[in-house]
This record gives structure tokens, sequence and C-alpha cells, in this order.
């Protein structure tokens, strides 16, 4: 507390370069401090009012030390905490983008943070919108956690982004959530979470570009599968049309033959699912 406290009394100093300074050395010790050291309340809220008056800052590397010094202050299950909230206030209005950068790197999610997140993927630089993705592939591994409307559009934005940096971090988000125990490496199941029938457009991006980028293990449809085709969905239909269709395209005539049914068993599928309607594109 005692080398925090001299290292604040610098903080309001005149001289930006002893403000920046002194706020990076602060955030550094704090960032590496053991979580069980015990400060007392007090000097953690003036240490908190000191670092979110100096994220008001006229310069912004000056800003910048603030949010990292903010990083262990958050507590992020308090969804009025007053820091988490600066921190968002800054990633979304800051002029800089290495600040809103950093920004992005420190939020502490709860739900209310996370829409403030989210609008990072129009953000006009293309360094923070890589850094969001980098950080949602760190911090969600797993999509369900999130409403199906963000995963959507996390998934849609990037990989619609005009940046290939950014398509490719979109991509990386997209291999990991198909890893994760909710889709178990499963395009079908994908879909399924990502509401079929009621978002197709980020669903094709997501099945092209898995299909495309290996992800999905060059998906065959196994027509040996009988609960398979007795519960034939629109995910299915879809998935197996578009793999379908991209071996057409690379001319790849051997795979698809061995791909798509004979005929006895496509009639068979057909059959099994006549009582379902199923919604194809």
């Amino acid at each position: 507390e005692t080398y925090l406290g001299i290292l604040s009394d610098f903080l309001d100093v005149k001289d930006k370069a002893v403000r920046y300074r002194s706020l990076q050395i602060c955030a550094a010790v704090l960032m590496q401090m053991d979580e069980n050291v015990e400060l007392s309340e007090d000097f953690l809220d003036d240490l908190s009012n000191m670092f979110q008056k100096r994220a008001q800052d006229t310069a912004w590397n000056v800003r910048r030390e603030a949010v990292r010094g903010l990083n262990r202050l958050q507590i992020s299950e308090d969804l009025d905490d007053q820091v988490v909230g600066r921190i968002a206030h800054m990633m979304v209005n800051d002029t800089s983008h290495q600040v809103r950068r950093e920004a992005v790197k420190t939020l502490s999610l709860n739900k209310v943070s996370i829409i403030a997140l989210l609008t990072r993927t129009r953000d006009i630089d293309a360094g923070v919108r890589r850094e969001l993705y980098a950080q949602i592939k760190l911090k969600i591994t797993n999509p369900v956690i999130l409403k199906i409307v963000y995963r959507n559009q996390l998934l849609r934005d990037g990989l619609l982004d005009r940046d290939a940096e950014v398509q490719k971090s979109a991509i990386s988000l997209a291999n990991k959530w198909y890893a994760c125990d909710s889709v178990q490496s499963s395009l079908v199941q994908f879909l399924h979470i990502l509401d079929f029938e009621n978002n197709l457009e980020t669903c094709e991006l997501v099945v092209k570009h898995l299909i495309e980028h290996a992800a999905a293990d060059q998906h065959k449809w196994d027509t040996s599968d009988s609960k398979a085709m007795e519960e034939l969905s629109p995910e299915a239909v879809f998935v197996w049309r578009k793999y379908a269709t991209l071996l057409q395209e690379q001319q790849n005539d051997a795979e698809l033959d061995s791909t798509l049914p004979d005929l006895p068993t496509f009639a068979k599928i057909l059959s099994n699912s006549l009582d379902e309607p199923i919604l194809m594109r």
C-alpha cells in the first residue's frame, strides 16, 4: 500500500510523461500482485477513483495505462460495478484505437458488459475487431452461454468482415466453438444452436467456412446411420447439400459418389422424412 500510495501522488502532476510512467508502474504492480494480498477498502476506492480520473486524461497513452490499472479493480459479478462501466464506456467511446483495444482486452464479462463488447464487431479499427475475436475465443469457450442473437452476430459480422485478419480470427472462433462440448464437432448441432431456420445467412457462412477450412474434417454424411436417416432434420439436409455442392465445385466426383447415398437409400431417407417438413435452400 505504501509503495502504491507514493506512486499515486504522481498521477496528477502536470508532466504527462510522469503521469504515464506512474500509471504504468501502478498497473504493473497491481497485475503482478498475488490475489491473496489484502488491501484496505478505502485504499482500493482511492486507487480506483484516481485511475478513473486518469481515464479521462488528454494523453491517449495515459488513458490506456489507466485501463490496465483498472483491470484488477473490476467486480464482474456486480452488474452496476463502476469500474466495469468505465472500461466499457472507454471501449465504445474513446477516440484512440489503442485505448479501445486495451479496453476490449481488459473488460470483465457479465450480462451487461457483453452487450457493449459486441458493438466492437463494427469498430472502425481492424485491430480492435481482431482483439475482440481473440478475447471472445479466450473467454467464451462454449457459445450456449450467449444468447442466440449474440452467437449469430459474432459469427456473421466476423465472417463478413472486410479485413482478412479479422475473418481469420472469426474462423478461429468458429473452429473453437465447433469443437466445444455443446457441439461436439457436429455441423448439424452447430446449426441447431444457431437457430438455423431463423438465421440462414449466418449458418450458410459457418458451414461454408468450416468445410472449406477442413475444421469439419471433410464432413461426410454417414448413410449407414439409421437414426440419422429416420430423423433427417433441416440442418442435416442443409449440411449435406452444401458439402455436395462444394465437391461439385471442386470436381471431386469420386468423393461425391461415395458421399451421396444410392437410390434405394435415398428413397428410404425421403420416405422416413415425409411426415417432417424439411427446409431447403
